[in-house]
């Protein structure tokens, strides 16, 4: 926030008309003519602006500013006044804090109060040229410390019903502090020093309540002769310098530096790493060092020969070990000074600024005086650092663990949810990190740990080398993961190389990442491949030298069925049995249907071979109207036995059984059958002699049979006496169908 004012106080001298700035004179009895101005000065370009109101009582909440001096400042605060030439446009309350019980009725007062109510009509503005100034009278400071150094604090009031402040800035600082000196009247006119107490290093310290800070005190004579001093290591007249630190148990008092337990700890002259007192202090050879006393001071006298302080001179003292958690603010360091000769006693003030961050190179330290980035942020283990509330939600860092379990988080302290946004839209954050753990990319109602939501047919996750896409997406007809890039999908555990790959064609590989079918499973030989198991069932495919295999690996039948049937249509035993249309074969293959209907089938589409069962027994046939077929040897042209449509059986292409009737010349010897000696056997069915029909022709003697003769068989006859020719009727048989040969 912006400096919006300055403010300071004006103590007029008496019998002058000159004036001293930030400076109260001790005085146990201030009449009303001890008076002292506050002046308030806005800065350049600001305006401060005095709303009128309509209740003219001051109190604690009724009021335009707040002015707080520190206990044991003021004498009788309670008696003070404002000036005749504020009356009815000014009011003024005095409240004085009750701090600690001193007993059971009283207790030991604390800071003072003044509220300031503005009771004009019309508001005021305040500007750079007309600057607020109030006199108060009865004024005197409290002698009991002596001269010393104090701070005032002026706070206006924090609603815009009383004070506004207008500028170029959008916000600004509604508190300021002052520096006041308390001082004897009587040294107004005394001879003093010409020394100046100040800080050769930084005057910041952090108030984290545990880093400790370094400080270099610097006293230095500023004037143009020396400082005659007195060595020794005691009385009133060695020359001494007392440093003394302002402490307090109550960390909220801006004044303090710290409890009184850390000013106590305090290293004078201190090692910069704080580890104790340094020994190689240049100003050891000059100056004796003691304290702390039980009033939290050091006290340096000079060494013997150490008699002077040359103009220009200055005596550094190294302080370590600083450590604070009191609140913002400044601290008065109290260097008082004595026993220098020709001078009388008093006292210089070094101002050390207590702050959460520290400015070095540029670059700025929260908990740290040596900052390594450009905010460089200090804590304890386990602790928040940078935190941005609006009084319910609050957004913090967070560095957790210890040195074996370091961790770095940042998110929400409170019960709310961490948004991610850019270009201002928080309304609908990028991501959303919910209380319950979820994440949200895309939504902010996230139904699971890690929800990414897209428009339809849109990508989500995605991961990428700049060349490689690998991503998610959803829509119709469902969700996927896979390549935005014309590169294959693989997947792996273990780190290891791919053991299943999507290539860009579709076609799926398991244990190759280049397979050459939709599904390819590659294994060793002598390997399970596809698997399927409830636990006991497995059901896998197999290959080796023997070639590829399919089925059960536990002790267990495998089944085939096909439109989700609950029953197998096929079952292939663990004792070798396959059943179709039972799960319980009892022979090699059996198939089971209802009666009337047909069971083994094979057909080309034209050509049906089939089996069937009714009622009158078994069947095996051809259920298109095509001849039935055997054959064996692979002899599917020439078949060993037909069964014609029309119920004629062949064997090898021809009727098995044939007749024929032959005529034999008379004189004879033989007639030829046709017949293959290697294919058939003829046997005599009859024969006709052709006489006539008498008695004589009775009377004959006629014997045929048949007799191979060269390939063929031949009929042959023996015949007594016969005028005509003879006919012979023959069966023919083939021999595939008999056994057994003539004798002849």
């Amino acid at each position: 926030m912006a400096q919006a004012f300055a403010f300071q106080f004006n103590l007029p001298l008496p019998d002058s008309s000159d004036t001293l700035t930030n400076v109260l004179f001790i005085n146990e009895s201030p009449e009303e003519s001890d008076t002292l101005e506050i002046e308030s000065k806005p800065h350049s370009g600001v305006t401060m602006t005095l709303k009128n109101v309509s209740d003219m009582v001051v109190s604690s909440s009724n009021h335009h500013f707040k002015l707080t001096f520190r206990p044991d400042t003021l004498v009788r605060p309670e008696e003070l006044l404002l000036d005749a030439s504020h009356d009815g446009q000014w009011g003024l309350l005095c409240e004085i804090e009750k701090r600690v019980p001193t007993s059971a009725d009283e207790y030991a007062l604390g800071d003072v109060y003044l509220y300031v109510l503005y009771k004009g009509a019309a508001p005021l503005e305040v500007k750079p040229s007309t600057p607020l100034a109030l006199t108060l009278k009865k004024v005197g400071a409290v002698a009991g410390k002596g001269t010393r150094p104090t701070l005032a604090q002026l706070i206006l009031h924090r609603y815009e019903t009383y004070v506004t402040l207008s500028g170029p800035d959008d916000e600004y600082n509604r508190t300021e502090n002052s520096d006041l000196g308390l001082i004897n009247m009587s040294m107004g006119g005394a001879s003093a020093p010409s020394l100046e107490a100040e800080f050769s290093s930084s005057n910041i310290v952090l108030n984290d309540g545990h880093t400790d800070n370094h400080l270099v005190l610097r006293i230095v004579n500023t004037g143009l002769v020396p400082i005659l001093l007195t060595p020794g290591t005691g009385g009133e007249s060695v020359s001494r310098f007392t440093v003394r630190f302002e402490s307090s148990e109550d960390t909220s008092h801006l004044w303090a530096l710290g409890t009184s337990s850390q000013v106590s700890s305090i290293l004078i002259p201190g090692k910069p790493d704080h580890t104790g007192t340094d020994p190689d202090w240049p100003g050891h050879a000059l100056w004796n060092v003691e304290g702390p006393n039980q009033l939290g001071e050091w006290t340096l006298t000079p060494k013997p020969g150490n008699t002077t302080l040359d103009k220009g001179m200055a005596i550094e003292v190294p302080i370590s070990k600083v450590k604070t958690g009191h609140a913002t603010g400044r601290s008065a360091l109290l260097v008082r000074y004595g026993g220098l000769t020709g001078y009388s006693d008093g006292e210089r003030v070094a101002f050390i600024q207590k702050q959460p961050l520290k400015f070095a190179d540029q670059m700025v330290g929260i908990g740290t005086g040596i900052p390594t980035n450009k905010l460089t942020v200090e804590t304890a283990e386990d602790a928040y650092g940078i935190t941005h509330s609006d009084g319910t939600v609050k957004l913090s860092t967070r560095l957790r663990g210890t040195s074996s379990t370091r961790a770095a988080g940042f998110g929400t302290q409170t019960n709310h949810d961490l948004l991610f946004y850019t270009n201002n839209s928080v309304s609908s954050p990028a991501m959303t990190l919910k209380t319950d753990g979820r994440v949200g990319i895309g939504t902010s109602a996230p139904n699971h740990p890690l929800e990414v939501r897209t428009d339809s047919n849109s990508s989500g996750l995605s991961h990428t080398d700049g060349t490689h896409v690998l991503a998610t997406r959803v829509g119709s007809p469902g969700g996927g993961i896979g390549t935005l890039s014309e590169h294959k999908l693989n997947f792996f555990t273990n780190n290891s190389l791919a053991q299943m790959t999507l290539t860009t064609e579709g076609k799926v590989g398991i244990g190759t990442n280049a397979p050459d079918y939709p599904l390819q499973v590659k294994t060793g030989t002598g390997e399970h491949g596809l698997s399927h198991t409830d636990g006991t069932r497995t059901l896998t495919t197999y290959v080796n030298n023997d070639g590829g295999w399919f089925g059960t690996r536990s002790n267990h039948d495998l089944h085939f069925f096909a439109n989700n049937k609950t029953e197998p249509q096929l079952t292939l035993k663990t004792s070798g049995n396959v059943g179709i249309g039972t799960y319980a074969p009892d022979y090699p293959l059996q198939v089971k249907t209802g009666a009337g209907a047909h069971g083994l089938s094979h057909t080309d589409g034209t050509r049906t071979l089939t089996t069937y069962v009714s009622d009158k027994g078994g069947w095996f046939g051809t259920r298109s109207n095509h001849d039935l077929h055997f054959f064996t040897n692979n002899h599917t042209t020439t078949p060993e036995l037909t069964l014609k449509t029309d119920g004629k059986l062949l064997l090898k292409g021809e009727a098995p059984f044939q007749c024929k009737s032959i005529t034999v010349n008379r004189g004879a010897a033989s007639g030829n059958t046709g017949f293959s000696k290697d294919e058939w056997v003829v046997f005599v069915a009859g024969f006709y002699l052709n006489a006539d029909d008498d008695s004589a022709d009775k009377d004959i003697s006629f014997n045929c049979y048949p007799k191979v003769s060269g390939t063929t068989w031949h009929i042959f006859a023996d015949v007594v006496r016969v005028s005509d020719d003879w006919r012979v009727h023959v069966i023919a048989i083939r021999r595939a169908l008999i056994t057994g040969d003539y004798s002849y």
